[in-house]
């Protein structure tokens, strides 16, 4: 048996998520783990590595084998009909990352103004984590919507987590506002 993990002066062990679905196919041994480690976001993936019989004993034959799995899609919200006035333009639209601390513990935000309006909307980070951090913010017109992705990123007593995020933004009469995504999807 081999368990991996690093030691964190303050926090003890720090180990990844563990693999799962772990199997012997044939002489194939296959198994799954999603990845979600040293910051990581991923959906994950499938590894499989062959094994052979050399002077009696089992022996890794090749390397490993990682097929990557799908993200899933974002369920994009219904776009503010077309003629309402209410254009969203990129170039008219500035993001920014905001990161302070209160009592020890860290406060992530990102601020989104729309200049012609003079408008602007402010996403509170939602964990309460001692550590938090954001990736590098996308930003993206998708139809009338301002599409933002990133990472965000968290840390409590040597626990880390790490999880893609979706916000869209649209352009009301009284400024700009945050759209609900559709369905159950990654955020």
């Amino acid at each position: 048996m081999h368990v991996y993990c690093c030691y964190h002066p303050q926090a003890g062990p720090v180990r990844p998520d563990k693999v799962t679905n772990l199997r012997v196919d044939g002489d194939t041994v296959k198994w799954s783990w999603s990845e979600n480690s040293f910051d990581l976001a991923s959906p994950g993936a499938r590894f499989e590595r062959q094994l052979t019989l050399h002077d009696g004993q089992l022996a890794w034959r090749g390397e490993v084998v990682r097929t990557p799995n799908a993200r899933a899609e974002v369920a994009f919200p219904e776009a503010p009909a077309a003629g309402d006035g209410l254009e969203l333009r990129l170039e008219d639209v500035g993001v920014e990352y905001k990161r302070g601390q209160a009592y020890g513990n860290d406060h992530v935000a990102i601020h989104v103004r729309h200049a012609p309006s003079g408008s602007e909307l402010v996403w509170d980070g939602t964990s309460d984590a001692e550590e938090q951090d954001i990736g590098p913010i996308g930003k993206k017109l998708v139809g009338r919507l301002l599409h933002l992705e990133f990472v965000y990123r968290t840390a409590e007593n040597g626990s880390r987590h790490a999880s893609n995020w979706n916000l869209f933004v649209r352009l009301g009469h009284a400024g700009l506002e945050l759209v609900p995504l559709l369905g159950k999807g990654p955020k």
